[in-house]
């Protein structure tokens, strides 16, 4: 049944520190966009993709989760004209090395789109074959499950299928406001 008169808003504009934005698009631009999600802390990871003595790929990415534990699924955001996808694609797997504080350098090599960002690291290679980089907390190797369209991005679903962890107890690298730091 319709109610004549509804609920007020217990959150008027500007009560208990919030500021109510109306929901016209018009101010989403993506640069206020960025701004907002730059306020989530995440983590930092690389992904890696390629062969032994093929092409290698790789690249910085902070859009990563759990998707499943049974099945183990993860999920990696990557943006659709990255080069690294079509390696990913035509290998039919990734990793994703969850980085350490001391990942900085790694992560800002990584995020570049030139270069050859595997020039002196020390590389290996999983059983699967994929690239594998030194200075991760753990690492997840995954054949990947789903392509999915996502925006100017990517959506990547990988069944894990190897995790290799560190013994170290280093802290995480963290993403927080466009800054690559460590947690405190």
């Amino acid at each position: 049944m319709y109610a004549a008169n509804p609920t007020p808003n217990p959150f008027p504009s500007g009560a208990n520190g919030f500021i109510a934005e109306t929901a016209d698009p018009s101010h989403l631009h993506p640069a206020r966009l960025r701004e907002a999600l730059g306020r989530f802390v995440t983590g930092v990871t690389i992904v890696t993709a390629g062969a032994r003595g093929g092409e290698l790929a790789g690249l910085t990415a902070n859009a990563f989760t759990s998707v499943s534990l049974d099945p183990p699924l993860l999920l990696v955001c990557v943006k659709a004209v990255s080069r690294s996808l079509g390696v990913i694609r035509a290998t039919g797997g990734f990793a994703i090395h969850l980085l350490d504080a001391e990942g900085g350098s790694l992560a800002r090599c990584f995020s570049r789109s030139d270069g050859d960002k595997f020039a002196g690291i020390d590389l290996g290679f999983s059983r699967f074959g994929t690239p594998r980089l030194p200075g991760y907390l753990a690492r997840f190797d995954c054949a990947l499950e789903r392509d999915l369209a996502g925006g100017d991005h990517r959506i990547l679903i990988g069944r894990v299928r190897d995790i290799e962890l560190t013994v170290t107890r280093a802290a995480p690298l963290i993403f927080y406001r466009g800054q690559l730091g460590r947690r405190t």
